[in-house]
């Protein structure tokens, strides 16, 4: 019995969600995580092969 393997072309999407925040700034892990997680979520709704860039804003 011979079979045929048919090639299907893979196709990916890229979402990156990213956080800039200043060097000194002592804001804890998790809300770094819950904020770079938001940054995901929201390229994803924007149609996905994006990148969402969110600042972190008022750290002194």
């Amino acid at each position: 019995m011979n079979s045929v393997q048919q090639e299907i072309p893979l196709r990916y999407t890229v979402s990156i969600g990213i956080i800039t925040v200043l060097p000194t700034a002592n804001t804890p892990m998790d809300v770094l995580y819950k904020l770079t997680d938001k940054a995901l979520y929201r390229a994803k709704r924007e149609g996905r092969n994006c990148v969402v860039r969110a600042q972190l804003l008022g750290e002194s």
